[in-house]
């Protein structure tokens, strides 16, 4: 059967975005004769639920960014009314530890859980902690879930750096910034923007953030944010100094509180005889200027979403001080 609501609402999307709705697209709104239907927060396609002579049948759509929420929002809530049991859960948020490191420092709790669980989700670039309890009302499962939590944010120490769904680093450093009226800018090289475009995801962001810097060639390095061409000859594009001076340079060219400078080798190649996830990146703000020097696994992608992450990071553990 066809669900009303979820039908205008495809309708409505089609009709904003001037396409032509076709059968295909009609059949997300479908669901089986007799089946509660499931809202869809994130996409079109309706989920539902039955209960057929005492089984549960749940549809759910399959992309992740739809599936995730539904499951989280739809239908572990329905799942712990019908078992008479409250569920409660916490999702804890780490960058700079990697999955078997986190596993390790869990194992104690992991070996020993009961009520509440444990389990960990890899969700690149960080890595995702969740804590579930389950009780006889919300309040006594939280009472469960907070402890845990507790202990699990202890034992991984500087790596946690935010609890929630559906948060990331730039979200919750984006955030810091808005509520603290502390602005940001940055010069990137190996990144190519995408510090910067993070910062964009980010409502409000246009606040804290008037705008930064992209200098892949050295030569705008220095035309742009003044970085030394003496620096660079002597140090090379991939070096501490470098980044050092691109943080400087775009935090006096713009008038930031902060600012990041990021350069490397995102790879395949190699530059400067450095191997491909050599990466520094320059952080200028009130208390100085530090750089930090990473290596990083991946493809030349993921080495480039990585150092976006630890320039978010970096800032994070700036902001702490």
């Amino acid at each position: 059967m066809t669900n009303a609501q979820a039908k205008e609402k495809l309708t409505a999307t089609a009709a904003r975005l001037q396409h032509a709705l076709t059968p295909n697209n009609l059949v997300q709104a479908q669901l089986p004769a007799g089946g509660e239907p499931l809202p869809n927060r994130t996409g079109l396609a309706v989920g539902s639920w039955n209960v057929m002579q005492g089984t549960i049948y749940v549809t759910l759509p399959g992309p992740p960014q739809e599936f995730k929420p539904m499951v989280s929002e739809q239908l572990i809530p329905r799942l712990a009314q019908h078992t008479h049991k409250v569920l409660a859960s916490t999702m804890l948020r780490f960058y700079g530890l990697t999955e078997s490191v986190i596993a390790t420092k869990l194992a104690p709790l992991i070996d020993a859980q009961t009520n509440p669980t444990i389990a960990i989700y890899y969700q690149f670039p960080d890595i995702a902690v969740r804590v579930t309890a389950q009780a006889a009302d919300h309040a006594a499962a939280e009472q469960l879930v907070a402890p845990v939590a507790a202990q699990v944010k202890d034992l991984l120490g500087d790596a946690y750096y935010g609890t929630g769904e559906h948060g990331s680093l730039a979200q919750v450093v984006g955030q810091q910034l808005i509520t603290r009226h502390l602005t940001i800018t940055a010069a990137e090289s190996l990144t190519a923007g995408e510090f910067q475009a993070s910062l964009g995801t980010v409502s409000g962001i246009s606040a804290v953030f008037p705008g930064g810097f992209v200098t892949y060639a050295p030569a705008q390095k220095t035309a742009m944010i003044g970085v030394p061409a003496a620096t660079i000859k002597q140090y090379g594009v991939v070096s501490r100094e470098t980044a050092a001076a691109m943080a400087e340079g775009a935090r006096a060219k713009v008038g930031t509180d902060y600012a990041l400078g990021f350069t490397g080798v995102a790879g395949p190649d190699t530059l400067e005889g450095q191997p491909a996830g050599t990466v520094f990146i320059g952080l200028a703000g009130p208390q100085g200027t530090t750089v930090q020097e990473f290596h990083l696994l991946g493809s030349r992608n993921e080495v480039r979403a990585r150092a976006v992450a630890w320039g978010f990071k970096m800032l994070q553990n700036a902001l702490k001080n």
